[in-house]
């Protein structure tokens, strides 16, 4: 049977769905993935994680369970956020591979350690300002993207879908249906040839109609919006 498989960072955990948990440590029951696998009666998973970047997301895609009729759905993060591998591995992130064998424990099976431009350590600011462009993690992005569908391909997955959180100009680049905001510097960015990544729509316009939570995440309204587009494009 086939089922929703999720990857994303807090909007698609459904960050501010719930005004009494705005950190929730599971994703939201009223999030788009399990909206989705509803709306079919399906089984989602949603394999999202708050706060984390599209390496982190990447690595998470490498590492986790998947079946073969699965439809996979990724929701790439913000460029700007970036992850250090470490040496630890959590299984509270990776619960699919509580299976495997511990002693194949390598590097692609380490934790990562996310940072990003709110955060206010010394060596954090230090990146961001001698070492971070724009057009390097956009660069980075589209190797994550472009290897997590090889990959997932590789596997023999037929429906891999991509799409992005919203007001990220890169993705609206990249995007079938573009959305120029105001001061997005959309023409700033070139498309490499060797991408192959394309998304059919972000969450920009879910958001655009259907505003945010209180905290600045998608309203409820607004995911039960972006699950009726992804309804649009699955083989349903």
């Amino acid at each position: 049977m086939s089922r929703i498989v999720a990857y994303g960072d807090s909007f698609t955990v459904g960050q501010g769905l719930n005004p009494n948990d705005p950190c929730p440590e599971i994703p939201d029951e009223n999030s788009w993935p399990y909206l989705l696998g509803n709306s079919h009666s399906i089984p989602a998973s949603n394999r999202a994680g708050i706060g984390i970047g599209n390496k982190t997301i990447w690595h998470v895609i490498c590492n986790a369970e998947h079946k073969e009729d699965d439809i996979v759905i990724i929701c790439w993060s913000f460029p700007a956020r970036f992850a250090v591998v470490t040496d630890e591995y959590d299984y509270t992130i990776y619960p699919e591979s509580k299976t495997l064998d511990d002693s194949s424990v390598n590097l692609f099976r380490c934790d990562m350690h996310t940072i990003g431009p709110w955060h206010e350590d010394d060596y954090v600011l230090n990146f961001y300002e001698n070492l971070h462009t724009d057009n390097n993690s956009y660069i980075d992005t589209l190797l994550y993207m472009n290897h997590a569908d090889m990959y997932l391909k590789s596997l023999g997955i037929k429906h891999v879908i991509h799409t992005g959180v919203p007001l990220v100009p890169q993705f609206e680049l990249i995007s079938e249906v573009p959305i120029r905001g105001k001061n997005t510097q959309y023409d700033t960015y070139c498309l490499p040839h060797w991408n192959k990544i394309k998304m059919p729509f972000t969450m920009t316009g879910a958001l655009l109609k259907f505003g945010e939570a209180p905290d600045g995440h998608l309203s409820l309204k607004a995911h039960k919006y972006f699950a009726t587009q992804l309804l649009t494009i699955l083989p349903f």
